[in-house]
């Protein structure tokens, strides 16, 4: 049976409750089984962004107590859809994605 997985891509710089309600609401209405963060290292049209590896971890602090999310950390700086996609396909074998996205991104 196929997993449906949200992919909420970001920055996260930092996690918030905004971010964490958003996840569980969309995982919820979209009944998912997974919210997976997909923090990205070096996002476009931002200039100053705090280490990956300190994102990283308060993502990891910020979800531990919800087991329908997730972290996957990718090893592209920046992701595109063909070079994303196929990582996810290989990552989660069998499984239909939602793209999720913060209101910040909806007009870029």
């Amino acid at each position: 049976m196929k997993q449906s997985i949200g992919i909420y891509s970001g920055t996260f710089d930092p996690i918030h409750i905004g971010h964490i309600t958003f996840a569980q609401e969309a995982a919820r209405m979209l009944t998912l089984d997974t919210v997976v963060f997909l923090p990205e290292q070096q996002p476009r049209g931002k200039q100053y962004v705090t280490d990956i590896r300190h994102r990283v971890e308060l993502i990891k602090r910020a979800i531990q107590n919800d087991d329908k999310l997730q972290l996957l950390v990718l090893p592209s700086k920046q992701f595109t859809i063909a070079k994303t996609l196929p990582q996810l396909q290989k990552h989660f074998t069998s499984a239909d994605f939602t793209l999720l996205i913060g209101s910040d991104i909806v007009h870029t």
